[in-house]
């Protein structure tokens, strides 16, 4: 079988050393006796993704870590304590204070991923890493190259100046001049774990938990429009992921309205598993949740919802798509990449395990409001957005004490010491986990009157984008393992659930693992 990824950071572990050659190779692969625990092992090296010949296609993440996170305790400290071999603290606090900006960073992640591999990678001459500027160079009956394409995750990469905005013509600039490299690039993520000038984003980072990594604003800023509408003007789609669901709600109505035939992308998504609005009983964003209301946040605290399968659960958080999400997608012919992430997927924690979301002030009011007034102050946000009028801004809340727990708890997660493998001893059950996911998308298709959605999902994977990898696909090597897993646990849902798939659980998985992929890129790069 043969594979493609939506979404994976093989550059970004190069970028935490110095970049005077002394720098990992995107060849090397990084196990065990170089850092701890399975988050900071490879899981998508050059040498794992050509090492079986099995990934003729690949869309490559570009992304210079944010300042928000590299000022972190968790980092800093492991850099100049426990992972010396793969952090540097002088490196970290050059990209931090900016001395390293974001567009510089950028370039030496592409440097280093475009580089060729070093005699110590030990690499066949077999076997090769094509980056495509040409569709028509894309050949998969070579079978010892893959193929790639890039992607670029937050628009903080766009800055000229690590996290001080300048303005949106400058990010624009910044876009073109690497568009003029004349890569393919499939889309463009417009933001990620912390605050930018374009659009708010969704509270992801379950690490590193701080205030200045925690949403604030209104959606999308006209900063954010400009840029939707560059994106687009330059062929490029837009990632919702990371989005808040205010902002993603905005985005649905501006899409609708005004790029109707640009397909949306969810690249490495889980589900919530629920509708974000009326659902039965005492819940809000389907959470029947605990709710506190500060000056500067809003906390949400619920428990993981049960999947459609036994022994599965959702991951409730609003960085993950409702079904909602889902169905506009599928309605613009847009891909939902399924990450690989244990968390995302629901697995981390058991059923009804308590979670926590955070979420700005303005977007809360907002989303609490009544179903018709709710609409329509949506409705007006992005039509303004339209029309180039601003929102107020919010200030980047303080570190608040209260937090600490959490991040000493969470923290501790990453520096458990393990050994990497391909798969780990819960292989069957988080299969699952990934199939509980593929039905959910087709139940939500099948009550909005939708077709068969088996054409509109991948694979999302966002290894090395430090995420604890599913023990069914602990690195990109394993694909074939997971797909094997996948149709017994497809083929299992459905018969638990009654439900007929429409076609047999090996196709499904055989278009989820590659061939929508490589139709939806040609559709794209060729239309």
């Amino acid at each position: 079988m043969q594979f493609f990824d939506l979404h994976c950071h093989p550059g970004l572990k190069t970028l935490f050393r110095p970049q005077d050659g002394t720098q990992f190779s995107a060849w090397e692969t990084l196990g065990a006796a170089r850092v701890f625990g399975d988050i900071l092992s490879s899981q998508c090296s050059l040498q794992q993704i050509t090492l079986r010949r099995q990934v003729p296609l690949i869309c490559m993440t570009l992304h210079p870590p944010e300042s928000g996170m590299l000022d972190q305790f968790i980092i800093r400290a492991g850099a100049s304590v426990l992972f010396r071999q793969l952090m540097d603290v002088h490196r970290l606090q050059e990209m931090y204070s900016g001395a390293d900006g974001y567009q510089s960073v950028f370039a030496e992640e592409l440097a280093n991923l475009t580089a060729l591999p070093r005699p110590a990678d030990n690499i066949s001459a077999q076997v090769a890493v094509k980056f495509l500027k040409h569709w028509g160079d894309f050949r998969p009956q070579d079978t010892g190259t893959v193929h790639a394409v890039f992607n670029i995750e937050g628009g903080h990469a766009l800055y000229s100046h690590a996290d001080q905005p300048g303005t949106v013509k400058e990010a624009t600039d910044n876009l073109d001049a690497f568009l003029a490299l004349g890569y393919l690039i499939l889309y463009l993520t417009p933001t990620h774990l912390t605050p930018n000038q374009f659009i708010n984003h969704a509270y992801g980072n379950k690490i590193l938990t701080k205030g200045p990594l925690l949403p604030r604003g209104m959606g999308i800023t006209p900063d954010g429009m400009a840029l939707i509408r560059h994106v687009y003007a330059r062929g490029l789609l837009i990632d919702v992921k990371h989005m808040s669901l205010l902002s993603r709600l905005q985005f649905y109505r501006l899409h609708a309205l005004h790029f109707p035939d640009r397909p949306i992308i969810a690249s490495h998504a889980g589900l919530v598993g629920y509708y974000a609005f009326n659902e039965p009983g005492d819940a809000f964003l389907g959470w029947a949740v605990n709710e506190v209301v500060t000056a500067d946040y809003v906390e949400l605290k619920g428990v993981n919802n049960r999947g459609l399968m036994v022994g599965t659960s959702f991951y409730p958080l609003s960085i993950n798509l409702f079904n909602e999400d889902i169905v506009a997608i599928l309605k613009s012919g847009g891909m939902i990449g399924i990450s690989m992430d244990v968390r995302i997927l629901g697995g981390k924690d058991n059923d009804q395990a308590l979670q926590h979301d955070y979420l700005s002030p303005a977007e809360y009011a907002v989303l609490k409001l009544p179903d018709a007034e709710r609409e329509k102050k949506i409705a007006e946000l992005a039509d303004n957005l339209w029309a180039g009028a601003a929102p107020a801004a919010e200030t980047v809340p303080a570190d608040q004490a209260v937090w600490q727990p959490v991040v000493e708890t969470e923290s501790a997660e990453l520096f458990t010491a393990s050994v990497p493998t391909a798969v780990g001893p819960l292989l069957t059950e988080h299969a699952r986990l990934i199939a509980n996911h593929l039905l959910q998308i087709h139940f939500v298709a099948d009550i909005s009157g939708l077709p068969l959605p088996w054409q509109q999902v991948c694979i999302g994977s966002d290894f090395d984008g430090l995420i604890e990898a599913v023990d069914c696909c602990k690195n990109i090597t394993a694909l074939d393992r997971m797909a094997t897993a996948l149709v017994d646990a497809l083929k299992s849902g459905a018969a638990e659930r009654e439900i007929d798939l429409g076609m047999a659980s090996a196709d499904i998985v055989s278009a989820f693992c590659y061939g929508n992929a490589v139709t939806f890129l040609e559709r794209h790069f060729t239309g």
